[in-house]
């Protein structure tokens, strides 16, 4: 009599299958996991050093920038002062003459100082403050020089910001132009390392930017209230000493998110820090839909795993019970 093998199949073997085959799942869903999330950490990271390069050149650009507008802005102030020591040179000058100038040049101010650092000549009254444009050793600081950068003043009761250069004259003392800082404000608000900074810190995702020296922050998205000093954090010590970028896992008020670090530098010199926040909600929102996808596939990898030897072992049943059913018709039968 011929013995079906099927006959030898017991439950502690069809649990050991089963959980044989959970494992199996159990395992890929895992792996396939990990390595999804590896490689999101990995895109995470590229796409972050990605925005910080961007953000670290395009910084050192607007800065570059300010400094060449300032260089050309000097240039012209200067040519301006040196037309006015010429015409001083040959008594030439007048109050009017010089309010004249000062509409002509688009100028704020046109002063003359003597040898003593006194005011001598201006196209405003001294009423309007014109005196208090000059600084302690302004002649001290034009010895050698064809002209004196000031820069940025505040002139008058108002306050007013405006941009002076000096030039000596030929018989000792100096002229003093200046002129209205408002268009040139107006640019480095627009093109500005300050405003690529408030941009940048604005967009959805970005936690905050931020440029930080050893000083403390230069400069900072408005979101940033409180970051960790370069002294108090060898991660960031480490990135300014060394010239290395960073990225890490971090706490910013309360939140994880994923920052990035790098070396500023102004023309290849050292200027401090870039670092930026990513908010992680989408990556995390990212896992966690991965988590799902994949378990819900190992799961339905299982489920039809179970059918199908749930399947196997009713088609041996039939099988043994049409095998048994032969039989019995052979031994009545005869």
């Amino acid at each position: 009599m011929k013995i079906s093998v099927f006959q030898n199949i017991r439950p502690v073997t069809v649990i050991s299958v089963i959980v044989l085959l959970a494992l199996l799942f159990f395992t890929f869903a895992v792996y396939e996991f990990v390595q999804f999330k590896k490689n999101i950490d990995q895109l995470m990271e590229q796409e972050g050093l990605v925005l910080l390069d961007a953000l670290l050149a395009s910084g050192e650009r607007s800065i570059l920038a300010n400094e060449i507008l300032e260089a050309s802005l000097s240039d012209r102030l200067a040519g301006h002062a040196l037309l006015i020591v010429e015409l001083d040179q040959g008594r030439q000058l007048s109050q009017n003459k010089l309010s004249r100038f000062a509409e002509e040049l688009d100028l704020e101010c046109i002063c003359l100082l003597n040898a003593r650092g006194k005011l001598e000549m201006s196209n405003l009254n001294r009423g309007d403050g014109a005196s208090s444009v000059f600084i302690p050793g302004l002649l001290d600081s034009l010895k050698g020089l064809s002209h004196y950068d000031i820069g940025f003043i505040s002139t008058g009761n108002s306050q007013k910001r405006e941009y002076a250069v000096a030039c000596g004259r030929k018989k000792g003392g100096a002229v003093v132009v200046t002129v209205g800082s408002d268009q040139l404000l107006e640019i480095r608000k627009q093109v500005g390392t300050g405003r690529l900074v408030q941009e940048i810190g604005n967009r959805a995702g970005v936690a905050y930017v931020a440029v930080q020296d050893t000083l403390g922050i230069l400069m900072a998205s408005r979101s940033v209230k409180e970051l960790s000093s370069i002294q108090a954090d060898e991660a960031l010590r480490n990135v300014f000493d060394k010239q290395v970028r960073l990225s890490r896992l971090t706490d910013f008020e309360g939140k994880t998110v994923f920052e990035l670090a790098g070396p500023f530098h102004i023309e290849n010199e050292r200027f401090g820090i870039m670092r930026i926040g990513l908010e992680l909600a989408p990556y995390q929102r990212l896992i966690r839909d991965a988590k799902y996808r994949i378990g819900g596939i190992a799961l339905v990898y299982l489920a039809i795993g179970l059918v199908g030897i749930t399947l196997v072992i009713m088609v041996q049943n039939h099988r043994m019970l049409s095998a048994s059913y032969d039989r019995f018709r052979t031994q009545t039968s005869c």
